[in-house]
């Protein structure tokens, strides 16, 4: 069916532009721009790039040929009747102020009778002074002109917890609440911001803005100086909103208080609170495309910059997606798509529209009291409700080193009382060159089929996001991705490691061979469990006899006995150079004291209440083991792995190890291959550095399979520590969320 909806798809490029503008239903176009030059502009080229004047002429002859040229006044008309424009028509905005807006485009403006509105910053009105994105994009244009001290540059980054080979990149990773590191960067590098202002005037002054609305240019606030508001309090964001508008207010004419987000105006619920519904802002802008804005009097913009696309083809691209969404949303399609009937589309419909009446109530539930809620939860939920965590996921929550009793561990979203969707947080600890700082982690995140589409999942973690922590996501879907993208995180390192996977070798041949000797064995028996194949398994034996060969040697030197718990205290001690996720021996042993899987049949009672997220395995297990040295007796460290079974397969993977030893990866390499034989695994998980160790070269490029596992952040508080270093932070097993499955 997604193939359908792909061919679908791709078939609308072959529509001609003015039919798909004409049959999409969109009939304000929002074009954005920032700057017009056909010169090298050094405090914005390497922000991001912009269009000279032969293409910016193009990009409006486009926009005339096919809409029509309204003003904010027209605008502003349209939305207080709230009615949609007569005819499809386009309101020209250009942002940030830049003295370009009055030597280029408002002439160019003026000859088109274009109306447009200037959103305007007003610390950077006169030349005071620039944003830190133009200080970060002057000081990469002189990277290569001018003579500075590089490690003295390279120094100054690393103790800011900036750290990327590549200058450029890591000078441009620099964020607003950090921004007085770019004025340290200036002073190595010789670098004069003020003299550059007061030379180049690179924005408009107070009698150019005049000039402008006395040619019948509007102006609005575009803050004070473009900083990305949802990682501001929201006192800062009215802060920067009513000043900004005060400062533009006592020196200029404004019809109309009209605000444009600097960058965009995702993560600011509560500022449409304290300023759209009271009349404090009467309309104002995101960067969204086509997307819906929070509010009626919140409009979101098309960006014509970044590309060397016509204004034609950028809005070309837009139309067909909003037909494509348009058709597949219609009753026909839909029914194509879907494969049911009208009256149960109808009969969708008309739930669909009873269920937006329908309000969704939000409960969190602090780890103090997960136990007791969720005993109650489960002995009384009915079976609309959906399944939330078990009891045993519960008690490791409480128990949780890194968790304080008064976090909150779990959030549920309710309709018309019934458990609709739920999300878990599980704290955790990251270590910032030797300062360990708390994060949290999703660790479930549900929503019934019942309330899809009905943006259940993002009001849970808009909760989340509004207890003010860092959040760390991982192990997600695409859906998911897509709302955490929408809801402003962002991707940090990946953690890289590798399989090895034995089903390579259940070939094609082989498997029609066991299925032979099954039927043979047992005419009626007809199985999927690996461990019935009996070819497969002589496989996987001379597989792992090959890859142990070389490693015996290890055993005169080395000794190991299984524990209950970990008792290490060389356990990875603190570095001042590191940026990782942090596991105490405390945390390793609480996860294997409190383990969130069971075996079914230790826990057959629970193996019936279906929890989504299996808490229950067929078979399911810890292994600690402690290292020895035989010439000393001393203990050299550790490893510890989990074992799993479910009715198709074996896996083995390695959660956590320290030890030290001069060939240590052979050594947890053997140990590794030593319990996977004995359980016949079917797969194998373990860290790159430990999978180069297979001395079967024969296999090697066979059997392994390097796999990646995506990470994105939310900072919740930018001015704090860990959120300026969270895009350092290598992951590796010692993340809060892979020692769990």
């Amino acid at each position: 069916m997604e193939l359908i909806k792909n061919i679908f798809y791709w078939n609308l490029k072959f529509i001609p532009f003015t039919i798909l503008k004409n049959i999409q239903k969109q009939k304000l176009m929002l074009p954005l721009y920032h700057i017009v030059s056909d010169d090298k502009v050094p405090h914005v080229v390497h922000c991001y790039s912009y269009k000279n004047i032969k293409q910016f002429e193009n990009d409006l002859d486009i926009l005339l040929k096919h809409f029509n040229p309204i003003s904010l006044g027209d605008l502003m008309k349209i939305i207080n009747n709230k009615r949609e424009p007569h005819q499809k028509s386009f309101l020209l905005t250009i942002d940030d102020g830049y003295r370009e807006i009055y030597d280029i485009i408002a002439p160019i403006l003026l000859k088109k009778s274009i109306p447009a509105v200037f959103f305007l910053n007003s610390d950077f009105v006169d030349n005071k002074t620039m944003s830190y994105r133009n200080k970060a994009s002057l000081l990469i244009d002189s990277l290569e002109n001018k003579n500075y001290h590089f490690n003295d540059l390279q120094l100054l980054l690393k103790e800011n917890d900036i750290v990327n080979d590549n200058l450029k990149s890591a000078i441009l990773s620099i964020h607003y609440h950090q921004r007085d590191i770019l004025n340290d960067i200036a002073k190595i590098m010789d670098v004069d911001f003020n003299i550059y202002l007061k030379e180049k005037k690179p924005f408009l002054t107070s009698d150019q803005i005049s000039k402008l609305i006395e040619d019948g240019f509007d102006i609005g606030s575009h803050s004070i100086d473009h900083p990305l508001y949802k990682y501001l309090s929201l006192n800062e964001q009215l802060k920067q909103t009513h000043e900004s508008f005060n400062f533009l207010k006592d020196k200029f004419p404004m019809p109309y208080r009209a605000f444009a987000f600097p960058h965009n105006d995702k993560g600011v619920k509560d500022f449409f609170k304290e300023t759209h519904y009271n009349g404090d802002i009467e309309i104002s802008f995101g960067t969204s495309g086509f997307n819906k804005g929070f509010c009626n009097n919140n409009l979101q913009r098309q960006s014509m910059e970044n590309t060397n696309d016509s204004a034609k083809k950028i809005y070309n691209d837009l139309f067909k997606y909003e037909v494509f969404i348009q058709l597949k949303n219609s009753r026909f399609i839909s029914n194509v798509f879907s494969k049911k009937n009208d009256k149960y589309i109808l009969e969708g419909k008309q739930e669909k529209t009873k269920n937006k009446s329908e309000k969704i109530r939000l409960e969190k539930i602090k780890i103090k009291d997960l136990i007791e809620f969720t005993k109650k939860y489960n002995e009384n939920k009915s079976e609309d409700d959906l399944a939330i965590i078990s009891e045993q996921r519960a008690l490791a929550h409480l128990h949780n080193p890194n968790a304080d009793e008064n976090d909150t561990g779990l959030i549920l979203a309710y309709k018309e009382n019934i458990c609709v969707g739920y999300l878990g947080l599980m704290p955790g600890i990251v270590e910032i060159r030797g300062i360990y700082e708390k994060i949290y982690f999703p660790s479930t995140w549900l929503v019934s089929d019942k309330v899809r589409g009905q943006s259940v999942g993002s009001l849970l973690m808009k909760e989340a996001l509004s207890l003010g922590k860092a959040l760390i996501g991982t192990g997600f879907n695409n859906n998911s991705e897509r709302t955490w993208n929408y809801l402003g995180f962002e991707y940090m390192k990946s953690l890289h490691y590798t399989q090895i996977n034995f089903e390579k070798f259940n070939l094609w041949f082989i498997r029609i061979a066991d299925n032979f000797l099954n039927i043979l064995k047992k005419p009626t028996y007809q199985s999927n469990n690996l461990d019935n194949r009996y070819l497969y398994s002589c496989c996987k034996k001379f597989i792992y006899k090959r890859i142990s060969k070389g490693l015996k040697e290890l055993s005169d030197n080395i000794s190991f006995s299984e524990v209950e718990f970990i008792n290490y205290d060389g356990y990875k001690t603190q570095n001042t150079e590191n940026y990782r996720f942090f596991r105490s021996i405390d945390v390793i042993n609480w996860m294997l004291k409190f383990q969130w899987i069971k075996n079914k049949s230790d826990i057959a009672e629970m193996s019936k209440r279906d929890f989504f997220f299996s808490d229950v395995r067929d078979l399911f297990y810890y292994v600690a083991i402690e290292i020895f040295s035989k010439s000393t007796n001393s203990k050299l460290g550790y490893i510890v792995l989990s074992i799993s079974k479910d009715k198709k397969h074996t896996t083995l993977k390695l959660l956590d190890h320290e030890l030290d030893y001069k060939n240590k990866d052979k050594i947890l390499l053997g140990l590794i291959i030593k319990y996977a034989s004995g359980v016949k695994a079917d797969k194998i998980d373990i860290t790159t550095n430990i999978a180069q160790q297979v001395n079967a070269s024969l296999f090697r490029s066979f059997l392994l399979k390097k796999i990646e596992r995506r990470y994105l952040y939310y900072k919740a508080d930018m001015s704090s520590r860990v959120a300026m270093a969270m895009k350092n932070i290598t992951p590796d097993y010692c993340d809060g969320d892979l020692p769990f499955y």
